[in-house]
């Protein structure tokens, strides 16, 4: 396999004391329970891309498993799925239904004992106290937090926050314009929503988006404009995953899912990779912890304001276009060996491939890099979607073998300004990238074919550079419709 081509995993850990202190907490979820042991190890695929996108935008999306750290008037932790079986069984006295999973049940007692039911699951699901590590979640930068949970855990988190409020979607309709607002979407019901009915039924469950296509609809938008973390979940919720990860046979966003260490070496873990879920490996309190320990307090989350009026005014040749502006061409062109062109870029058909993401983790790890590889490899196109695609604080340009001189104006101009500079044909005049990397606002991704880039390493300091060969490409990359010719 090429250089860069393995995704970068990074590790984190809390102490033996938080540990112990959370596997308490956590008793009564087995499911999400590890141990008692010296240290918690989390593991996060491309972690600097996961820590920006908790900070400058994400979706939550919360299973079962993210509320076992709450509990209810009778001080009993939130239910996972088979523990509520277990819990409906004792209640209703159902004999004989052991091989019934928790919509069947609910859809059986439906039948004779709805209002019996759903007052028991109301009442059960209601948090009473919350562990104070959920406060954790106020220092996300949350677009949207969509759950498959009844309970109102996601209100408590929020009720004293002076930064946030959550907006109900289903009470209010989704907000625009209102960067204090988080849009709540609970697909099953709301203990906190009398009106509202729960969805626990197999009928409920398999028709939830039907009886609802604009919740459905608002949920696609939301998936793949934004990047998304699922947390909580397990692989008996894994046929709505993989409903919204191939719907249309349009890509999400970046996402991420937690799924316990010891589903990490699994099929569970394959099966999401398929899904194209990038891994965060760990249970509830790992994350909570990891968010306390990496994430600075609430209300420092990176400003989303951003000008590409003054981007093209600074740079009028080299700023990156809004799709509106460029002029479309066949996209077979592409596919017959033309240059890449932004109108390739922006279109939907010229997929993306598997060192990207290898690529945007180099970047937002901070670390000025060079995609290079042999004629036709994709060089250039993955260099224009990565300065195209990427959420920046800042301008982001496009250069195409330019001059030290330019490069000096360019850093003139920026004024100290963050900016995202892409450099193609670097190799022309490696001062250019001596320039852009000892300018400590820019973040610097470049492009050269690998001869130009051998002949000319000795002039670079290979310490402060990373180089990913793109050359290679993954199995899963090779059964891609449209590949990348430049």
């Amino acid at each position: 396999m090429a250089a860069g081509a393995t995704k970068k995993t990074q590790t984190f850990s809390c102490s033996r004391d938080e540990w112990l202190g959370s596997a308490t907490d956590a008793r009564d979820s087995l499911a999400w329970h590890v141990g008692q042991r010296d240290e918690a190890l989390m593991e996060i695929d491309n972690a600097a891309s996961l820590r920006y996108a908790l900070l400058s935008g994400i979706n939550v999306f919360g299973g079962a498993g993210f509320s076992v750290l709450a509990r209810d008037d009778e001080d009993r932790a939130m239910p996972v799925g088979t523990q509520l079986s277990d819990e409906l069984r004792q209640r209703f006295a159902l004999e004989g239904t052991a091989g019934l999973n928790l919509p069947q049940l609910y859809t059986l007692l439906a039948r004779t004992h709805k209002d019996d039911v759903d007052a028991f699951l109301r009442k059960r699901f209601r948090v009473h106290k919350y562990d104070p590590r959920y406060e954790a979640m106020r220092r996300i930068a949350i677009d949207c937090w969509f759950t498959t949970n009844i309970d109102d855990l996601p209100h408590r988190i929020f009720q004293d926050s002076q930064q946030s409020y959550l907006n109900d979607l289903n009470v209010n309709g989704p907000t625009y314009a209102d960067r204090r607002a988080i849009d709540l979407v609970m697909l099953h019901g709301s203990v906190s929503d009398r009106d509202r009915r729960l969805r626990f039924g197999t009928i409920d469950v398999a028709s939830a988006f039907n009886a609802d296509p604009d919740r459905w609809r608002y949920l696609r938008h939301r998936l793949r404009t934004s990047p998304t973390v699922f947390l909580g979940y397990s692989l008996q919720d894994a046929a709505a995953l993989e409903a919204l990860a191939t719907e249309g046979g349009r890509t999400l966003s970046e996402t991420w899912i937690q799924v316990r260490p010891s589903e990490q070496h699994s099929g569970t873990a394959d099966y999401f990779k398929a899904l194209d879920f990038q891994l965060v490996v760990g249970d509830t309190v790992q994350f909570l912890n990891y968010l306390t320990h990496n994430l600075p307090k609430e209300g420092s989350t990176i400003p989303r304001d951003r000008s590409k009026a003054k981007t093209r005014a600074l740079f009028p040749n080299d700023a990156v276009p809004a799709p509106s502006e460029v002029p479309s061409r066949p996209v077979a062109d592409f596919f017959r060996g033309f240059a890449p062109g932004w109108s390739d870029v922006f279109s939907q058909t010229v997929r993306r491939i598997g060192h990207y993401r290898t690529i945007v983790e180099s970047v937002r790890a901070g670390s000025p890099t060079i995609v290079t590889g042999i004629p036709g490899s994709g060089k250039t196109t993955l260099l224009m979607q990565i300065v195209s695609d990427l959420d920046f604080d800042g301008h982001k340009i496009l250069l195409d073998g330019s001059t030290r001189e330019k490069a000096e104006m360019v850093v003139r101009l920026l004024d100290g300004a963050p900016a995202l500079v892409g450099v193609d044909n670097i190799t022309n005049h490696v001062d250019v990238f001596n320039v852009f990397r000892d300018a400590s606002n820019v973040s610097l991704i470049a492009a050269d074919r690998d001869y130009n880039l051998s002949s000319s390493l000795h002039r670079l300091d290979r310490t402060a550079v990373r180089i990913i060969d793109v050359t290679e490409l993954s199995d899963a990359d090779q059964q891609l419709e449209g590949l990348n010719p430049s």
